[in-house]
């Protein structure tokens, strides 16, 4: 009987070394870091705790459904968290004296809005990014970088118009298509 694959990547560089990641990425490390963390000799019960707990919290996030239940273990998972953050400034592991970052905020409004809208398809900043890049990023590289705003509002509605017209092209080419092969009398202007 063989092994199976473990599927763990190594780090040559170290991960505090890493500026951007991809979703993958943000997978293997979940999958790593308690375990590396638990490995280390001189660590306090208070960093595996809140660790283990926002992990927790980010695989229950990514359910297709959550009952009433799951809900509330999300809350005192995050709870545990916010009751044990502090060793990481403690312990010199985060530089600044406080935890205000966006996306650690943003998980105290998770619960509710998951109660107002459901559960989100597995949530994620993947699809997000790409819209920056196609909304953002290649507009401004089609500008002269100069009073850009403008040109990418241009830019934008071009594009939107352009879909919009191979959209109807489609539409109209479908619909003659149907009509010619079908043998149905249709009266549809056009």
């Amino acid at each position: 009987m063989t092994q199976p694959p473990l599927h763990y990547r190594i780090f040559t560089g170290g991960v505090s070394k890493i500026s951007q990641a991809s979703g993958q990425e943000h997978r293997t490390y979940q999958r790593s870091i308690l375990l590396v963390i638990v490995g280390h000799k001189n660590i306090d019960n208070k960093v595996i705790c809140s660790t283990q707990s926002i992990l927790d919290f980010a695989y229950m996030a990514q359910y297709p459904s959550l009952s009433a239940a799951h809900l509330d273990k999300m809350k005192d998972l995050l709870s545990t968290f916010h009751h044990n953050k502090d060793v990481f400034i403690h312990r010199g592991a985060c530089k600044a004296s406080h935890f205000r970052i966006p996306k650690l905020h943003g998980l105290q409004h998770f619960v509710d809005d998951v109660i107002v809208g459901g559960p989100p398809d597995n949530f994620s900043t993947e699809t997000p990014e790409s819209l920056h890049i196609e909304m953002c990023k290649d507009p401004y590289r089609a500008t002269n970088r100069h009073e850009y705003d403008e040109q990418i509002i241009n830019y934008l509605e071009i594009h939107d118009r352009l879909a919009l017209q191979r959209s109807y092209e489609a539409f109209r080419t479908r619909s003659q298509t149907y009509l010619v092969s079908g043998g149905l009398v249709c009266h549809c202007r056009f």
